[in-house]
This record gives C-alpha cells, sequence and structure tokens, in this order.
C-alpha cells in the first residue's frame, strides 16, 4: 500500500496526516487518513490550543490514478480556543497546502480544472477533464477560473484609450 501511495503518504505527512486504510469500490479508491496533529493555532487570535472539541471527516476528490477515481476521506479535528476574549470559541485544523477550506477538491486538481479551463474554456474543458477522469462540469471549471484570477490582482489600469474613430461615427 505504501508503495503505491507513497507520494500521497508525504503529502497528507505535510498536513499531520497518515493513511489508515484504503478501500476499492469499483471504479472508486477511498483513501482513509487520520489525523496527527495534538495542537493548532486559533485562526483569530494565534493561540496554540490541544483542548480537543470534536473531529469529522472531509471528502476531497483528487485526481484518478489509473484510471480509478480517487478520494481523500481526511479526518479534521476541531479544537476549542484558549483565550476566553477571542470570538472563535471552536477552530478546524489547517490542511491549507493540501485542499482550500470548504473545498471538496484537492489544490492538485484545482490546479488541473484551471489549467484546462484556461486552454480550452467552459465546456470543452468540462468535456476533456471527464475524458481524464476527473468529474466535473463546465460551471465548476469556470469557477476555478474566476477564484484564480481573484489571487491575482492586477492593478487597475492608469491610461484608457478612446477610439475617436467610433465616436464620430456614432459608436458609443
Amino acid at each position: 500500500m505504501n508503495q503505491m501511495f507513497g507520494g500521497l503518504d508525504r503529502v497528507l505527512a505535510r498536513v499531520g496526516k497518515r493513511i489508515v486504510r484504503t478501500d476499492e469500490h469499483g471504479e472508486s479508491i477511498t483513501v482513509e487518513a487520520s489525523s496527527t496533529i495534538r495542537a493548532a493555532p486559533c485562526p483569530v487570535c494565534h493561540r496554540w490550543s490541544n483542548r480537543l472539541h470534536g473531529s469529522y471527516v472531509r471528502h476531497l476528490q483528487e485526481r484518478p490514478i489509473l484510471e480509478q477515481r480517487l478520494v481523500l476521506a481526511v479526518q479534521m479535528n476541531r479544537f476549542k480556543c484558549p483565550s476566553a476574549d477571542c470570538p472563535r470559541r471552536t477552530f478546524a485544523e489547517s490542511i491549507g497546502s493540501l485542499a482550500g477550506r470548504h473545498q471538496r477538491r484537492t489544490r492538485s486538481q484545482a490546479r488541473a480544472l484551471h489549467a484546462l479551463g484556461h486552454a480550452l474554456g467552459g465546456e470543452p474543458a468540462a468535456r476533456l477533464a471527464t475524458a481524464l477522469g476527473l468529474r466535473t462540469s463546465a460551471d465548476t471549471v469556470l469557477r476555478e477560473l474566476r477564484r484564480s484570477s481573484r489571487r491575482k490582482r492586477r492593478p487597475p489600469p492608469r491610461v484608457v484609450g478612446i477610439d475617436d474613430w467610433a465616436i464620430a461615427r456614432g459608436h458609443n
């Protein structure tokens, strides 16, 4: 098992997870990962807490392996904030390098969808992604393009050119 998922094991170890077991169900493989994190910083007040509040499982879609869909079932720990004046009472550990907040796909799959969407556009990218084993829709591809463009904001233009010829012909 570790030889097949060696690279995945290293990626999960970076965010404090380890592979517990794998299940194969027809066309999909589910990799279950448990948390090795025993303390985490509060995202608001940045104080560390080791007071466990509970846990839940987060399911993330990853790029396919050998034409089989790969789903990561990642255990996430919730902690109680130790600061009494912090507005955040509980928080979950961060796995930012693996997946963004509230995301249902890993960053590597998001990058693949972004590259397909950037090269082909919405509908053709979704068709090619489906042929490659990435289950998605055209709307999801376009949403991924918009999400990544928000991260890379460009400064507003300083000079705007006006087409004098069009104005002379009565065009707006």
